[in-house]
């Protein structure tokens, strides 16, 4: 049964953000949200059932912040006696396949409110999904600051993120997402996931296409302190009807097992910054098989998702006013010209494209040689694809920096076309970026060209079903 009080309750913003708040070297005292918490001493516990703590240390603040946290009754910490007799139980039951893969790419949160973007660096890597970018040459690897392609890495850092956000950014970089809130479910069909995914994860089965579980939920109704959070579902106890977290704030809590109703009971109160409760998400790689191919171009997000889809509608407003200039005549009366139609955009976008797009690496002196020799090397690939394509050919009639006709042109396949309000130049878009546009939706993307349109096409459709969804 929910609690009744879950229901109209209300948690600080976003995600983890209450833990960004400033701790006071003065008074030691934690912020978390409108609250502040006097802490003169910690206690760990090495040892927690449900019922009783044992071999307790106390470690007495000194002023230098806080370790850790003891967890409250009801949340059972992974490595003490009582944990490890559930995890023994777990696995007799087959119910530990999520396990394995989340447990090798552990990861700890980086900043206080980077709960979402460690959960994604966790699943993310135990998907084993290529991030198609150097981490550190000459690695590919996802890492936190690879996550900043729906929100702004500073706007996270200050604010978290929200279930929505967090589902974005997956998408982004080559996952699939299902997300459900409890109204939309029940807990019933939420313990049907979590059996389903972790059976996923299971070596023998003969179609294995792995999923895992993460959460989006309120710490205070757990008897945490802070408000909403993420973190993964690593394993299943069907005998309790418990599940173990993997707490990606580790300086905080450990790994633990809570029960299963509490969980669902925690995704109720709602986030302050949508007006939404909390949730859960089912995340897999998504069913486009890339090669192994660099991502070169992304959008520019130095602001929120909302304001870079503005930012684009005004550009394509612009270019609607231009073309109609051109051909003075009503747009609904005559055949959309693509030659002055091409010119319009080249008009528009010229000195504003790196407003738009921006190149994942700038060639400077300090970089290495093996990456400028990538690098020159990628261009000049996706050049060679590039230019024998219509839409290519039209804009560099116009833009003569290859460069930018270059990234125009990119950006011009990759766009949605309800981006153009106008239906007619709509439907000219459309036949323009056809070709490449069928190419790069297909289920496989051979060239470094493709790849990158099928990357930022990722990106813009993510942040349009931000903006769409309630």
């Amino acid at each position: 049964m929910i609690a009744s009080g879950a229901m109209g309750s209300v948690s600080s913003s976003k995600s983890c953000a209450c833990a960004a708040k400033r701790i006071s070297s003065s008074s030691c005292s934690e912020q978390n949200g409108s609250t502040t918490k006097q802490e003169s001493s910690i206690s760990i516990s090495s040892s927690t059932s449900l019922n009783k703590t044992t071999t307790t240390t106390t470690t007495t603040n000194t002023g230098q912040g806080f370790y850790q946290r003891e967890l409250p009754v009801g949340c059972i910490a992974f490595a003490s006696s009582e944990g490890r007799k559930i995890f023994e139980e777990s696995m007799n039951e087959g119910n530990l396949h999520s396990f394995y893969p989340l447990i090798e790419q552990y990861h700890t949160q980086s900043e206080p409110a980077y709960c979402g973007l460690g959960t994604l660096v966790n699943v993310m890597n135990a998907l084993k999904i290529d991030p198609k970018r150097v981490w550190k040459f000459p690695w590919r690897w996802f890492s936190e600051d690879i996550f900043d392609c729906c929100v702004p890495l500073e706007i996270v850092k200050k604010e978290g993120i929200t279930l929505r956000q967090f589902s974005c950014l997956a998408k982004c970089n080559g996952a699939a997402c299902q997300t459900f809130r409890p109204q939309e479910t029940s807990l019933d069909d939420f313990r049907n996931a979590i059996i389903e995914s972790i059976k996923s994860n299971d070596l023998e089965s003969k179609e294995l296409d792995p999923s895992f579980i993460v959460v989006s939920y309120d710490r205070a109704t757990l008897g945490q302190t802070g408000s909403g959070h993420f973190s993964p579902i690593a394993a299943y106890n069907a005998k309790r009807d418990m599940v173990l977290i993997l707490d990606v704030a580790r300086f905080k809590y450990p790994p633990h097992w809570v029960k299963l109703e509490k969980m669902w009971e925690a995704f109720y109160p709602v986030d302050s910054a949508t007006g939404l409760s909390r949730g859960f998400i089912i995340i897999k790689r998504d069913n486009i098989q890339k090669e192994d191919q660099t991502i070169c171009y992304r959008v520019v997000l130095r602001e929120k998702w909302s304001e870079t889809l503005s930012k684009l509608l005004t550009f394509t407003r612009a270019i609607t006013e231009n073309y109609t200039q051109k051909v003075q005549s009503e747009l609904d009366k005559s055949p959309v010209d693509i030659s002055k139609f091409c010119n319009s955009i080249v008009e528009v976008l010229s000195s504003s494209i790196y407003e738009i797009m921006e190149p994942l690496l700038t060639i400077e002196n300090n970089i290495s040689e093996e990456m400028k020799k990538l690098w020159n090397q990628n261009m000049n690939n996706i050049f060679t694809d590039l230019r024998e394509t219509q839409i290519f050919k039209e804009i560099s009639k116009f833009e003569k920096d290859r460069t930018k006709a270059i990234m125009i042109s990119v950006l011009m396949v990759s766009m949605p076309s309800q981006l153009f309000e106008e239906i007619h130049l709509r439907s000219a878009h459309e036949k323009i970026k056809a070709p490449l546009d069928y190419v790069c939706n297909a289920n496989c993307c051979k060239t470094i060209l493709e790849s990158n349109i099928n990357q930022i096409s990722t990106q813009l459709r993510a942040l349009l079903e931000l903006s769409l969804e309630k």
